[in-house]
């Protein structure tokens, strides 16, 4: 159908629990031209799978010949359908909701991060526009902390630099961490 409004917002895909976030919800027409929009968002901590996924050798099949217990019987690492992509992650609970109104102001809160638990969140922000239509935004993050022993998904391997740009001669701090129980890096 028709729209008359997009929504946006300022997250990044990796937040640091230890630093506060300013979160800010954009509304635009379909030119680009900021709009007043009133709305809600809601942010929720999804359930993490239990195994860690490798990704696929081929593409996903058109038509499966095994069954998703076989499959998974002999390859309990592989990805079945789409398993290990978020949208397809059941939500674990709600952690915030609020209402914005882009008139008054684009900015939500400054949100602190520090008693939520290390994992995967999705953002959704939904408004409605001039012609009724429901819009929604929808973007997940990565909610890591660097002091946890707990690693925010279900990674063979999770890497994080804790620095952007880097220079020669640069000391770097990185995170490293795993879901397997016995995992040998070699760096």
């Amino acid at each position: 159908g028709y729209h008359s409004l997009t929504l946006g917002h300022n997250l990044p895909e990796q937040i640091n629990a230890k630093e506060p976030v300013k979160v800010q919800v954009y509304a635009n027409n379909l030119n680009g031209t900021p709009i007043s929009a009133k709305g809600n968002v809601k942010i929720s901590k999804l359930v993490v799978p239990d195994q860690p996924f490798i990704s696929r050798y081929w593409n996903q099949p058109d038509i499966r010949r095994t069954t998703e217990e076989e499959f998974k019987s002999n390859f309990p690492q592989g990805i079945y359908k789409n398993e290990d992509q978020y949208p397809n992650w059941e939500v674990d609970e709600v952690m915030y909701t609020a209402t914005f109104n882009t008139a008054l102001s684009d900015s939500l809160m400054s949100l602190s991060f520090k008693k939520w638990q290390p994992g995967v969140y999705k953002y959704e922000a939904t408004a409605q526009d001039k012609n009724g239509q429901t819009i929604t935004d929808v973007h997940y993050f990565t909610l890591f902390d660097p002091k946890s022993k707990t690693i925010p998904d279900n990674a063979t391997l999770w890497v994080k630099s804790m620095h952007g740009t880097v220079a020669p001669g640069d000391e770097v701090e990185v995170l490293i961490g795993t879901h397997e129980e016995h995992l040998n890096v070699l760096f």
